[in-house]
């Protein structure tokens, strides 16, 4: 998942700032001299268009080079190979000049080259500061650009060092922009400026809710659920009547694992005023944990029929169903988990129900594939290691049990069949040959 969210990010990204450079175009075709240019490539005469630009730049050496507006107009066109080569012959005939490097950054980014676009946006900063001809807007226009691709690239490697240089350069250009201000705050946490980190969140217009509760986040990430936990419980204390704090704190005590917690906050949640397929979609995962599972049907029947694509509910659903002895109910399951499949093929918890779902209708083949499939994705959950254990088991892989056992149970956070796979694992510790 995280690799997709990232792609979008670097997608949008290159959207943005292609836009701004055709927005640049866009502007300098007011230019007469220019329009006349742009008339030619429009009929497909390059080399008259050129041409009528070279003329246009001898009469005013403030528009960008010849050979970058050609390039732009292809990108236009969107055609990919032209706008290459123009921005190349950009580089070679006006190397001062930063267009050419901030696009082919872009490209390097939309292609997940991270170190050829680390280059390519330091080059656009270093050539635009010591630009002589562009006016400062325009000059500040191509450094926000370029650094916004070096913050992306930073938080792709996670280097918060580098995230936060590019970062403070940016606020310095828009410091009451509240998107940056979040993104710094996040990057203090990451260095470790944990006050420093709130201190700058409450720069923003959100509510003290919302801080507290992004603390939290942030811990939990870290894998510090003690401190995680801490300032959930803050954001209950400091706001006790909110429905919002009362479901984001019943959210965060099930994925942690506090089943108890959560109910007793969606309760609260419910009490004060939550009337929404989120707090149904909640409700019946907890259903779904507790082994509730004609509740968890029932509630997740109505989540679907408001959002029927929704990936967890579907992937909950098809749990409780094939925990049916119905066999159209088991069916419907295996329909569900093949379809969520299908539209997430790298989810690993969705994968794993799959073959959870083949393995409860005795499709062991298949059930050992999707599993495996799903262990090959990096990043092995708790359900993923207890679902494959149970395929070894029929294969009488012992050894294998045990391990997937330990890693299920080493798992941090909520699991539903700790308690089975603890006393699994217990059995085959006293007797090795038995399972």
């Amino acid at each position: 998942m995280k690799k997709v969210l990232l792609w979008l990010l670097v997608l949008g990204m290159y959207s943005g700032v292609c836009q701004a450079a055709l927005d640049v175009s866009l502007e300098i075709q007011k230019n007469p001299n220019v329009a006349a240019a742009k008339q030619y490539f429009d009929a497909g005469n390059v080399r008259n268009c050129y041409e009528a630009l070279e003329l246009a730049y001898k009469k005013d050496d403030t528009i960008p080079p010849s050979s970058f507006l050609i390039a732009l107009f292809f990108l236009n066109g969107q055609k990919g190979p032209e706008t290459r080569a123009w921005l190349e012959r950009t580089a070679s005939q006006s190397p001062k000049y930063p267009g050419p490097y901030l696009i082919l950054g872009n490209f390097s980014l939309q292609e997940q080259k991270f170190a050829g676009a680390y280059l390519f946006f330091e080059k656009t900063i270093s050539v635009a500061k010591t630009s002589k001809k562009m006016d400062e807007a325009r000059k500040n226009s191509f450094l926000q650009q370029a650094h916004e691709g070096l913050l992306l690239i930073a938080k792709n490697r996670q280097d918060w060092k580098l995230a936060h240089r590019n970062l403070t350069f940016l606020l310095s250009l828009k410091p009451k922009d509240e998107n940056l201000i979040r993104q710094m705050a996040v990057v203090q946490f990451r260095l470790g400026e944990r006050k420093e980190a709130y201190q700058r969140m409450k720069q923003t217009s959100g509510d003290k809710d919302a801080f507290i509760i992004t603390m939290s986040r942030l811990y939990q990430e870290e894998g510090d659920m003690k401190n995680a936990e801490k300032w959930m419980r803050f954001a209950l204390k400091e706001n006790p009547q909110s429905e919002k704090v009362s479901f984001t704190a019943a959210t965060w005590f099930f994925q942690s694992g506090q089943i108890e917690e959560a109910e007793k906050y969606l309760g609260k949640a419910k009490q004060q005023g939550l009337d929404s397929w989120e707090g149904e979609l909640l409700e019946g995962m907890i259903s779904w944990y507790r082994k509730r599972y004609t509740n968890a049907i029932k509630l997740l029947e109505k989540v679907i029929y408001r959002v029927p694509s929704h990936a967890t509910a579907n992937n909950v659903l098809a749990l409780s169903l094939v925990e049916q002895k119905d066999t159209k109910k088991q069916e419907r399951a295996l329909q569900l988990a093949q379809l969520n499949a299908r539209l997430y093929p790298n989810d690993t918890t969705i994968i794993s129900t799959l073959g959870w779902v083949y393995y409860k209708l005795d499709k062991e083949t298949e059930a050992e594939q999707a599993l495996q499939r799903a262990t090959s994705m990096g990043n092995v959950n708790a359900y993923t290691a207890y679902y494959l254990a149970h395929v070894m088991m029929k294969k009488e892989r012992l050894t294998e049990v045990q391990k997937l056992l330990r890693l299920a149970l080493d798992t941090k956070g909520g699991f539903a069949f700790r308690t089975e796979a603890q006393k699994w694992l217990n059995r085959l510790s006293a007797n090795p040959d038995k399972g």
